[in-house]
């Protein structure tokens, strides 16, 4: 399954839930496996070998690979793959030889191989990005009391940023150093 969406959308908040959430349905566990660092294809094996725990050894990386996943009851977490996606084939090939590998990716592109499954990622509803956005400003610092009494400027902030997480969040810092309403923006006086 590849979660895609625009950056900031919260794929990854949203994949790592799902690895929360799922975990105790794999003998083998939920690794993650972070890939906005990689810049070349031919390692995104390497880094899956590594996080899953695989020592390199003297036959090829692709079968050793394979035969270390093949018997795993695992969920694999593969973030930020839209800038290796030649490299997907090479993991749609560890899923078809090991069963119960299970594989969600996260991507701003589909991956385009056999058997995905793409789960469009959109923006947080009116509530969910005003909870996030008050979650975040308690944890800058702002009392509960100060979140709640400028629920009016909160919601204009979610607005403002789309509901975008990554948006919120950056946003929710800033409350350590400005109140809530000078975060809505400069208004227009007629």
């Amino acid at each position: 399954m590849t979660l895609v969406g625009a950056g900031g959308v919260g794929k990854t908040r949203l994949a790592l839930a799902v690895g929360a959430h799922l975990a105790d349905r794999f003998r083998d566990g939920v690794v993650f496996v972070p890939l906005a660092s990689l810049r070349e294809p031919e390692l995104v094996l390497a880094a899956i070998a590594r996080h899953a725990g695989l020592r390199e050894g003297a036959e090829p990386l692709a079968d050793a690979l394979r035969d270390h996943l093949a018997g795993r009851s695992m969920l694999l977490i593969l973030d930020d793959l839209e800038h290796l996606l030649t490299a997907a084939p090479q993991v749609a090939a560890l899923t078809a030889s090991a069963p119960r590998l299970h594989v969600l990716c996260t991507s701003r592109s589909p991956l385009r191989v056999h058997g995905e499954r793409v789960v469009t990622v959109g923006p947080l509803p009116v509530e969910a990005a005003r909870q996030l956005f008050m979650e975040r400003a308690i944890q800058a610092g702002l009392p509960p009391t100060a979140v709640e009494a400028d629920g009016p400027a909160v919601t204009e902030v979610c607005r403002r940023v789309d509901g975008l997480p990554l948006a919120l969040e950056l946003a929710a810092a800033r409350t350590g150093v400005l109140p809530v309403p000078a975060l809505d923006g400069p208004r227009q006086f007629v």
